[in-house]
């Protein structure tokens, strides 16, 4: 199956028309006032205009700016999320216009580079390889420092270094997500199956579910980003954040890595229970399959909530840790912050401006509730309610001993990652798998990279 590049530009909304008419300018108001005898109160007009002024200066002058919002996120969610925070945006600054222009996840990476290098950056980012992307394009000079930028105050200190480079804040992250298996919970129910804690529970859950006709997992292996979502799960909690750096600078190779070989067996432990042409489907397929009940697992990260509900909102879907080894406690949540939201360091000040104050707004704590309601994801302000979602519930529930925190930490940046996530499904996909010829194929390209 070809891969699904959606890339579309929406005006998410025309400026409103600025307040006119607001009457007599204050000191005839107030002297109007006095010859009334209401010295002592304070004129509605005024306040009207007080307000105003107070929301946006720019409004005054009746300039016209806009800015563009460049991202990945295609979930219906997500949408009416961005719609709903812009809409009241431009309400509240008349002046500014927002629009919001998406591409695939696959895609991301490559265009936004070639939007920066060409002089066509977008004002408002995605730093989709998080700390990477961060470091790169900070220490070119083409992102703005939002060190002290209102509405940092909302989001959880824990997750705020993940967005800084050299102490200052280049980018702000709204959301983590929590990567593991979700699941047809009714199903589970119908064959008397419990949540796994163990390797071999879990092997017990899919031979179950085979012998009753049902697919065990789903996957969606035909997107690399998939493929790498399971990766870094395992990755993550056995390897731990130094071993990303030590194989990108070539310090620790791939061959011979015992470590990398338990990553390797865990993601091919399943394999026979994958869908047919496991690499001929992308992640919408694997929402589908989920939703239409024709499989009961996948392992994905929280943006699954949103995707299955849009598509069946009678959905009964839950969430459990990965299990990793024989010990249950081994079955543990891998907790990651999403993408920080940047903002383009360019000349031009009033978009400077208006792309600072968008930011703001999505930091307040009314668009943190939205996001989580609306998006359905984890928010990373910690007043967010989630007992409105039953599977987000169960994923806040999980104990702290259970949790593996990624904030603060880096993986490998984009072009390895990449050639990690290739080579992966490259050698994955083969009727047999050499675990020695990905590791020698993995080396090898690594050490091309670095030089």
């Amino acid at each position: 199956m070809k891969k699904k590049h959606l890339t579309r530009v929406l005006a998410l909304g025309l400026a409103a028309l600025m307040l006119t008419g607001c009457g007599a300018a204050p000191s005839e108001q107030g002297s109007s006032a006095e010859n009334r005898g209401e010295s002592t109160q304070e004129s509605s007009q005024e306040e009207a205009q007080k307000e105003a002024g107070e929301n946006s200066q720019e409004a005054e002058s009746g300039e016209k700016v806009e800015i563009t919002f460049f991202h990945h996120f295609a979930e219906e969610g997500m949408q009416n999320w961005i719609a709903d925070r812009n809409a009241a945006f431009m309400d509240k600054y008349p002046n500014i216009i927002v629009n919001q222009e998406i591409i695939s996840a696959d895609a991301y990476s490559q265009t936004i580079q070639t939007k920066i290098a060409s002089d066509d950056a977008p004002m408002i980012m995605v730093a989709n390889t998080g700390k990477s992307f961060l470091v790169k394009f900070s220490g070119a000079g083409h992102l703005a420092d939002l060190t002290g930028l209102e509405g940092l105050e909302n989001i959880n200190e824990k997750i705020l270094p993940d967005g800084q480079v050299d102490g200052k804040q280049y980018g702000v992250t709204i959301d983590q997500n929590a990567f593991g298996v979700f699941y047809n919970k009714d199903m589970f129910a119908e064959y008397g199956l419990e949540i796994p804690k163990t390797l071999s529970e879990m092997d017990a859950v899919c031979a179950k579910l085979e012998e009753n006709g049902v697919q065990p997992f789903v996957t969606g292996y035909g997107q690399l980003w998939v493929v790498g979502a399971t990766l870094k799960i395992y990755e993550d909690i056995l390897c731990g954040p130094e071993w990303y750096t030590q194989h990108e600078s070539l310090e620790a190779s791939f061959s011979g890595d015992e470590k990398y070989a338990q990553v390797m067996d865990l993601f091919m432990r399943y394999k026979k229970y994958w869908e047919d042409d496991a690499f001929g489907t992308d992640s919408e397929d694997a929402y589908d399959a989920i939703a239409n009940g024709e499989a009961a697992m996948t392992i994905n990260g929280t943006w699954m909530v949103d995707a299955i509900e849009q598509r069946n909102p009678d959905f009964n879907l839950g969430f459990f840790p990965m299990p990793m080894s024989e010990e249950p406690s081994g079955a543990i949540v891998d907790l990651v912050p999403g993408s920080p939201l940047c903002v383009y360091n360019t000349d031009d000040e009033a978009k400077l401006d208006a792309a600072k104050k968008y930011i703001s707004f999505l930091l307040t704590e009314e668009s943190c509730n939205a996001y989580a309601t609306m998006a359905k994801k984890l928010s990373t302000c910690p007043t967010v309610d989630f007992s409105f979602s039953k599977c987000l519930q169960e994923v806040v529930d999980i104990p702290a001993d259970r949790q593996y925190s990624m904030a603060g930490h880096e993986r490998f940046t984009d072009q390895y990652n990449t050639l990690q996530n290739e080579l992966v499904q490259k050698h994955a996909m083969m009727d047999t798998f050499d675990f020695e010829a990905l590791t020698a194929e993995l080396d090898s390209a690594f050490t091309t990279a670095v030089k």
